[in-house]
């Protein structure tokens, strides 16, 4: 028979207070539903979140023990909670530092360095984020090599390309992080392909780093470059744009007029374009001809 006292009551466990806060802005209003489940689904699963929806500013802060966990030595919970909020913002205002934190945790797969690398180089950590490619390298070295982990690369191997898809973006991050010599490699491979989404985009940055560097002839080779081999992209438009600019600074107006009216030519629906069909207008009513 059942009796009232055979019932145990267990109190709740008390979990410690979150300490680790994310603000969360869906940057679409049809994805504020998926964030909205995404939120609801890891609070179900993890009772050391919590979701704060804070009228006045219009966001919902989650908040958990990331850098908790890991300030104990939890490594397990603390790569758990921070992966989770990084699936939810991946390109919240804090997403570079839980990227980072995930990186300090120790080994992972080549893929999933990858992603870190993508996440710190779209928030503004170039340093870092060439770090992280360099250990994806390290990475997929070490399994070519039949190793089964980060210390097994050959050091005389070659090293491994990276996708690229991911290259432009790792171009972007050793310029700004400072490292000229290996940004100017990366460059010229982009600038060196067919594909005009990849290749015009390199060869205006290898342009401007050049001349950064004072090779001026260097600079000017490369934007005749790119503007005779991709001269229907914006970035061949606004360098044509840009020398008129320069000639009408300078007073000569008809060479001016020539580079704006090459600059309409070449691509006539882009912003440059039409800021040299303006130009035009402007130096046309200086001169006195209205027609």
């Amino acid at each position: 028979d059942s009796h009232d006292e055979d019932h145990f009551h267990l109190k709740p466990i008390r979990l410690p207070r979150p300490m680790f806060g994310l603000a969360i802005r869906p940057q679409e209003d049809k994805e504020a539903q998926k964030v909205s489940d995404a939120l609801q689904t890891a609070e179900a699963e993890d009772p050391s979140i919590q979701v704060e929806h804070i009228v006045s500013l219009n966001e919902v802060v989650l908040r958990g023990l990331g850098e908790l966990h890991l300030a104990t030595g939890d490594t397990i919970s603390a790569e758990a909670a921070l992966a989770r909020s990084l699936e939810i913002a991946p390109r919240g205002g804090t997403a570079p530092r839980v990227a980072e934190l995930l990186l300090s945790l120790g080994p992972m797969d080549p893929e999933r360095v990858l992603e870190l690398a993508e996440v710190l180089a779209r928030g503004g950590e170039p340093e870092r984020a060439v770090e992280a490619y360099d250990r994806w390298e390290g990475l997929v070295a070490a399994a070519g090599e039949g190793g089964d982990g980060e210390d097994g690369v050959d050091s005389d191997s070659s090293p491994p390309e990276l996708p690229v898809t991911h290259r432009s973006r790792r171009a972007r991050a050793l310029v700004a992080a400072g490292d000229v010599a290996r940004a100017a490699d990366e460059l010229a491979y982009l600038g060196s392909l067919e594909d005009a989404e990849l290749a015009a985009p390199a060869l205006r940055d290898l342009a401007r780093l050049e001349a950064r560097r004072g090779r001026r002839g260097t600079a000017r080779a490369l934007e005749d470059s790119l503007i005779a081999r991709f001269p229907d992209r914006r970035e061949a438009v606004a360098l044509v744009f840009f020398r008129g600019d320069d000639r009408q600074d300078a007073g000569d107006f008809n060479g001016a007029s020539d580079e704006y009216l090459r600059a309409v030519e070449m691509s006539p629906s882009v912003n440059e374009a039409g800021l040299a069909r303006m130009r035009l207008a402007q130096i046309h009513f200086h001169e006195g001809r209205y027609e």
